[in-house]
């Protein structure tokens, strides 16, 4: 319901039923589709957002929710995004970004606990879209990118302990501006 420009603020608790495909059958906990700004009220310690893992198959398959899906010149505030998962075997964009999946390098993810999510492709923690002041922690990816992945660009972020099958375990194919990996 909101319009291009406009603030949606989101009260403290933990969202993790509902969802939305927008790429074939991938389900996101949230689709941001609008060029909006959705923040929480309190910040990621008090305001979450669950994906779901697939009952098989290291969690990747029908059934996986993702976290989070950006378009482009959408910003969100204040989150942690937690065990957000991707399908196994499907075009790239349902098996990138488990976390949080940018449409476009111009959405923002900001204040954010990216923690516990797995992509079977590439991203675990984040695919795409620009991170400000975010932790990125514990995250997988089955070829690369285990925190943030292909085309990011990150500032002042802090990402540890994630993991990656072949490549980048942090970070593959992104830009990091004082950060610690």
């Amino acid at each position: 319901a909101a319009a291009d420009g406009d603030t949606v603020l989101v009260t403290n608790g933990v969202y993790n039923t509902g969802g939305r495909a927008v790429h074939g059958i991938m389900t996101n906990r949230v689709a941001i589709t609008n060029h909006i700004m959705v923040q929480s009220v309190n910040g990621p310690e008090f305001t979450f957002i669950v994906g779901a893992p697939c009952p098989t198959n290291n969690g990747w398959g029908a059934g996986a929710i993702r976290g989070v899906l950006m378009v482009t010149n959408s910003t969100l505030s204040g989150f942690t995004i937690t065990n957000g998962f991707t399908l196994g075997s499907a075009t790239w964009n349902e098996s990138a970004g488990g976390g949080v999946f940018c449409q476009g390098t111009n959405a923002v993810i900001s204040n954010c606990v990216l923690t516990g999510n797995s992509a079977c492709y590439e991203g675990g923690g984040c695919v795409h879209g620009v991170l400000r002041d975010c932790r990125i922690e514990g995250n997988r990816a089955g070829v690369h990118g285990g925190g943030i992945g292909d085309y990011s660009t990150a500032y002042q972020c802090v990402l540890s302990g994630n993991h990656s099958g072949r490549e980048g375990g942090g970070s593959s194919y992104c830009t990091l501006y004082s950060c610690a990996v």
